[in-house]
């Protein structure tokens, strides 16, 4: 017995968990990772399936970090910027419109005009 905790087995080398457990219809002893021995071929062929799938899993990380870091394009993080500005300059216009009384399409003419795009009107 464990002097620290009685329900516990005795600390006494390697204890035999395969004896204890071996009526338990879920204990394995067979085929236990860590404890199989696996030939020559068997781990080549391990090795071979555990290549693909490390490359696959590798390219499709690639492909997500490089669409999250492109900015142009049809993109989300291009999208939510588009948003963004959208709703911040549709902000401007109205509030420019409330406090100047010209219209967004008004105060388009007049940035055209400004800008030299549309000619004075004579």
């Amino acid at each position: 017995m464990n002097p620290d905790n009685p329900n516990l087995p005795a600390l006494k080398g390697d204890y035999d968990w395969d004896a204890e457990y071996a009526a338990d219809s879920d204990w394995i002893t067979e085929n236990v990772p860590g404890k199989m021995v696996v030939g020559d071929v068997e781990l080549a062929a391990q090795v071979t399936a555990l290549s693909k799938i490390e490359e696959k899993y590798r390219k499709v990380r690639q492909d997500e970090e490089y669409t999250e870091a492109r900015i142009i394009g049809w993109v989300p993080k291009a999208e939510i910027y588009n948003s963004r500005f959208a709703m911040f300059f549709l902000a401007v216009g109205l509030l420019t419109e409330y406090w100047t009384g010209i219209t967004i399409p008004g105060q388009i003419e007049e940035m055209a005009r400004v800008g030299g795009f549309i000619g004075p009107d004579f």
